[in-house]
């Protein structure tokens, strides 16, 4: 497995992972998490939930892995690890991790693969997705795939709801974001601030998540109230 230490990359043995993760009640998956942002801060704010970042691009999460392995006082956390992998090579140690995954502001064959409901999205959900899971997309409507843009609640809606239903997933929730959200990333903060882009949030569990675990979900786009830490 290889793991993103800041400017480098290591070959880790999928077990030290894997015993790292086991210390924590739950596990959130952020799927193509870019610069890795998001993660870390969702690290941070809930010590007790183990973070991992995926992300094909190594070099873009090597800023926030540089950070996460401060000391404490200096922004450093334990709770969070981010893996070099693509969403078609996953490492099998990764398998049936997940208690939350989140896609945030999915680009190029990340999100062709989303809006279009692709096998190997809901392929790489149904691996990764513990058997009580809760999911989290957030899409940027106005984003083009193939000519097709913008995005509308209806084609998202009927383009994922049978890839998610192949991933044991029953969709819950598609809807626009609330104008009052703040998203807890750095990209997704750039791309809706002072903009009137329009951002589509889609909801789906797996199997019974704890009611206040789904909370962290909430919290990751500014809503809802305290969230278990």
């Amino acid at each position: 497995m290889r793991v993103v230490t800041g400017k480098n990359v290591e070959e880790v043995q999928g077990d030290a992972l894997a015993a790292l993760a086991d210390g924590y009640p739950a596990t959130l998956v952020d799927l193509g998490c870019g610069d890795g942002s998001f993660p870390y801060r969702a690290a941070r704010s809930h010590p007790r939930l183990f973070c991992i970042g995926i992300d094909a691009n190594a070099e873009a999460m090597s800023g926030y892995a540089r950070r996460a392995g401060r000391k404490p006082s200096r922004g450093g956390v334990a709770n969070l690890a981010f893996v070099a992998a693509g969403m078609e090579d996953l490492p099998e140690e990764l398998g049936g991790r997940a208690s939350l995954i989140t896609v945030n502001f999915p680009w190029s064959g990340l999100l062709a693969a989303v809006v279009q409901g692709d096998r190997v999205f809901s392929d790489a959900l149904a691996f990764l997705a513990g058997t009580d899971c809760d999911l989290q997309v957030l899409i940027n409507a106005d984003a083009e795939v193939d000519g097709l843009s913008p995005f509308t609640l209806v084609m998202i809606e009927d383009a994922l709801r049978p890839a998610l239903a192949a991933a044991a997933f029953k969709l819950g929730l598609v809807d626009w974001l609330p104008e009052e959200a703040r998203v807890h990333s750095q990209w997704g903060g750039r791309l809706m601030e002072g903009s009137e882009r329009r951002v589509i949030r889609l909801r789906a569990q797996r199997g019974a998540v704890e009611p206040t675990l789904s909370l962290v979900l909430d919290d990751a786009v500014g809503l809802g109230g305290p969230t278990p830490g």
